[in-house]
């Protein structure tokens, strides 16, 4: 790697999950240099990190194993960023440093949504309480790297190699494909904040477009900044597939939270971003690759270089965004 592309280059750690596929896709379809880091290629060894780790403008850590419904990883998690924030520290090269946050559930649910980013933080669940100690341990070391906590709300998006994963938006639309009834958990007025995958990607890609130079808020929410209800949502699907689909009704988990959703003031300040995909539209996009890939064929879009609009990734020339991803994690 040339100097040049040295202060120019991007670690993705975590690069074959659902949004660190997306972004190295993106970053590389800009001309972003991408360094990938998997558990096969690790970003740290015994302590020591990577040679090439040590090249990066931007480190994105989107290696998080946990769940709100699996939350066995979060102290290995919690170990293994640590390690990594550790290993840059004791090298002596300060990059910045982006995690992916929970914007559904660190928040206080005692206080009224939406929520920015100076509302009081009080998890209610250990997945939320989890992420939070994440955060923690990179905001504490802004001596030694430049902290940016991206929270983000609830992802969702289509993935690449067929249907599953994460979180309401998935599940409903696998639940369609089956023929199985939806399973609609606690009160369907409860709102939450759904985001488009290529909206996160975009606001990640502008972090690293702004640079080392640039002062960024150290968190900041990444949502669509507006509620949708269970039912909004089931109403939506059922327009994309043509058809009111059939409902299970379950009570509310344990994790499951009051109306959630985010105020995103500072992101469109800082970065001059926004969300931009209409919920319907996402839902679509989702059920078409689902469809597609039951059907044998590759849907436009996907990973053989189908592309979507949805606006250019800064730092580069202008390129659409990739379509395809993995699992979502439900914040």
């Amino acid at each position: 790697m040339t100097p040049g592309e040295c202060t120019r280059a991007a670690a993705v750690v975590g690069a074959n999950g659902a949004i660190g596929s997306r972004l190295a896709a993106a970053l590389r379809r800009s001309g972003v240099p991408v360094l990938p880091f998997t558990r096969q290629e690790p970003a740290v060894r015994d302590g020591v990190p990577s040679p090439s780790l040590l090249a990066t403008r931007t480190v994105f850590y989107l290696a998080s194993g946990i769940t709100p419904g699996a939350v066995e990883r979060a102290e290995a998690d919690r170990a293994a960023f640590t390690e990594l924030l550790d290993g840059l520290s004791r090298a002596g090269h300060r990059p910045t440093v982006m995690l992916t946050g929970s914007g559904g559930t660190v928040y206080d649910p005692r206080a009224a949504p939406p929520y920015a980013e100076d509302a009081p933080a009080r998890p209610s669940g250990a997945y939320g309480a989890a992420k939070l100690r994440m955060e923690e341990e990179l905001l504490s070391r802004a001596g030694a790297v430049r902290p940016v906590v991206l929270r983000l709300a609830n992802v969702y998006g289509p993935r690449h190699g067929g249907p599953g994963g994460y979180g309401v938006v998935a599940r409903w639309l696998e639940a369609v494909a089956e023929g199985r009834p939806l399973r609609l958990f606690g009160d369907p007025d409860v709102g939450r904040d759904y985001v488009y995958v290529d909206d996160v990607v975009r606001a990640m890609a502008t972090v690293h477009a702004m640079g080392p130079d640039k002062d960024l808020p150290a968190v900041l929410n990444i949502g669509s900044g507006t509620p949708v209800s269970l039912n909004r949502l089931l109403g939506v699907v059922g327009d994309v597939i043509g058809r009111r689909p059939a409902v299970e009704r379950h009570p509310p988990r344990p994790y499951d939270r009051p109306t959630v959703w985010l105020d995103t003031g500072l992101a469109r300040a800082a970065l001059g971003w926004h969300a931009v995909t209409p919920l319907y539209t996402g839902v679509a996009r989702i059920w078409h690759t689902m469809t597609a890939h039951r059907n044998g064929s590759t849907p436009r879009g996907s990973a053989s270089g189908g592309l979507v609009s949805g606006g250019s990734v800064p730092g580069g020339s202008a390129r659409d965004i990739p379509r395809d991803g993995m699992t979502w994690p439900e914040s």
